[in-house]
């Protein structure tokens, strides 16, 4: 819905003010591999048409994923560049497997030891791997002007705990 133009400017006339977008990648192939349903090209137009609405895009990125590559993740740094101007918040993250997940054994290295105690399974996989995502994120991501400045603007207080988001006494 948020691809039709003139809803970003209902949005805005009724008040909204920003909007947190799940595009978990800058890569086609990744997330046709997530099962995402989104379309690059439809992200990157929403995020215009909610810029010049004045509506406020906190954009979720998800690194790290199971046979992500670096060529993948480098694009998802692309897309960041080239929509900086359209990206106000980032909440750039790894991702964490939690140890009760259904599908991990669909996933490259998913099967692992029940006797573990960690809140999360390991995700060894195919592609560049948590370390090597870790490391992306710190030497390219955050190297990269446009995303160290969404970053640096970005409060504190946007985690991935949404619960300062809502106002006391309306729950």
């Amino acid at each position: 819905d948020l691809a039709e133009p003139a809803l970003a400017t209902k949005l805005a006339a009724a008040g909204c003010t920003m909007l947190q977008l799940g595009l978990e990648s800058g890569s086609q192939e990744v997330l046709d591999r997530l099962h995402k349903g989104t379309e690059l090209a439809t992200a990157a137009r929403i995020l215009g048409q909610l810029h010049r609405a004045g509506i406020a895009t906190y954009v979720y990125v998800l690194l790290g994923t199971p046979a992500e590559s670096e060529a993948e993740a480098e694009a998802t740094l692309a897309f960041l560049e080239e929509h900086a101007d359209h990206i106000d918040f980032l909440n750039l993250a790894l991702m964490n497997l939690p140890r009760g997940a259904d599908f991990a054994g669909d996933l490259p290295g998913g099967e692992w030891e029940e006797e573990s105690l960690g809140l999360y399974r390991p995700l060894e996989d195919h592609g560049q791997g948590r370390a090597a995502a870790r490391r992306f994120l710190s030497r390219r991501l955050l190297a990269s002007p446009q995303v160290r400045t969404i970053v640096n603007r970005t409060p504190p207080t946007f985690t991935s705990n949404h619960a300062s988001f809502f106002a006391p006494g309306r729950l």
